[in-house]
Order: structure tokens, then sequence, then C-alpha cells
């Protein structure tokens, strides 16, 4: 971080402006809103436009300049760096786990999962069609119809974990981790209010 601010300090033009940034829910809510508060600070004259949501925005038509969202690879035309990995785990209220029979909890288990996504990729491999008793593009969303013993839900430990309700259990996917990307349009990369998002993240991981 020292290194940064010498590089801010340095700077003949304070930068100033818009820049959009979009992300999912959670990753804003239990992840980045101390990362993004910290750079509100650094850069005071930069507003932010922070767009919620878990479905992919189309940067290449300017309705974000960056986006910090799980994927497995990097999309065509973007350009970007991988900040970190997401693990994944299966999760439910302790007393609908309990209730379910059979040796393998997941095939009596109905199931909340995301409209999209490896995540959804994930469980839809394991699973009958059938068995999917809601679909949603929040991870809050299937947070709290886990709590409210709806079904099992697969979802990123950092989720799971920080909820008093849920228990986790063992239930063996492909791969149970994703990768954590910031990126953008490759038209876009020269931004310098992006250039900088850039280089603050990668020394905050």
């Amino acid at each position: 971080m020292k290194e940064l601010e010498r590089k801010i300090f340095g700077q003949e033009m304070q930068l100033e402006g818009v820049l959009r940034l979009t992300t999912t829910d959670a990753l804003s809510c239990l992840v980045l809103g101390a990362h993004l508060a910290a750079f509100h600070q650094l850069y005071p004259k930069i507003q932010l436009e922070l767009s919620l949501t878990s479905r992919r925005l189309n940067i290449s038509n300017l309705d974000a300049d960056v986006a910090i969202r799980p994927a497995t690879e990097l999309p065509e035309s973007f350009v970007g760096t991988k900040l970190c990995k997401i693990a994944f785990g299966v999760y439910g209220a302790p007393s609908y786990i309990n209730s379910l029979q059979g040796k393998h909890h997941h095939e009596s288990a109905s199931w909340l999962i995301m409209y999209q996504g490896s995540a959804s990729q994930q469980v839809s491999e394991l699973i009958l069609e059938e068995k999917i008793v809601m679909k949603t593009d929040s991870f809050e969303a299937l947070t709290a119809a886990a709590e409210h013993k709806m079904g099992l839900a697969y979802l990123p430990c950092f989720i799971g974990d920080s909820s008093d309700t849920l228990q986790k259990i063992d239930v063996k996917m492909v791969n149970q981790s994703t990768d954590l990307w910031m990126m953008t349009h490759n038209d876009l990369e020269n931004l310098d209010k992006s250039k900088f998002l850039y280089e603050f993240y990668s020394l905050c991981y």
C-alpha cells in the first residue's frame, strides 16, 4: 500500500470523475466494502458507481468500466488479473440436513441454485432437474432460502461460513473453487481510473 501511496502523491494531476464498477452483492457486502472505502480515501475525487448483480453486465457496451467477478476463465475481448481463489461448499440448515434420508444427502435433498455460472453448472451435473426447487441470481437469496430450510445450497465458503444457522456438509463436486477476476474490456484497458483500481486491488491481494 505504501508503494501505491508514493505513486499517488507523485502524480501531477489528481484523478477524478466517475468509475463504474460491477460486482456481486455478496462480494460487495462481505469482502470488498473495506477495500472500496480505502480506495476512496486514496482517490476522494473519484465517484464510484457500484452495480451489484450476479448476472454479467456487458462491459463492451459501457455498462461498467471494471468488473470484479468469479469466473472459470477470462471472457473473450477482456483483459484482467486473478485476485484469488473462491472456495465453494454445500450448506444447509442442520435440522433440514438431519431430515434427509439415505447415505448420500444430496440425492434426497431439494436444491437451491444460481441461474447461471460455474456454481449452477456444478450442481446441475450432480442432481436431477426435478430436485431444483429455486433458481435465483443472488447468493444472498440462496443463503436466506437455505437458512429457512428450503433445501441445500452450493455457496461460496465466505458466505456459508459466515452464517450462524448453516452447516457445511461433504458433497464432492468436480471443482470446488473458482477464480475471482478483476477484468475490463480491452478497449478500456488504458483508462487511468481503471488502471489505478487494478493496481490498488493487486496490492490488497
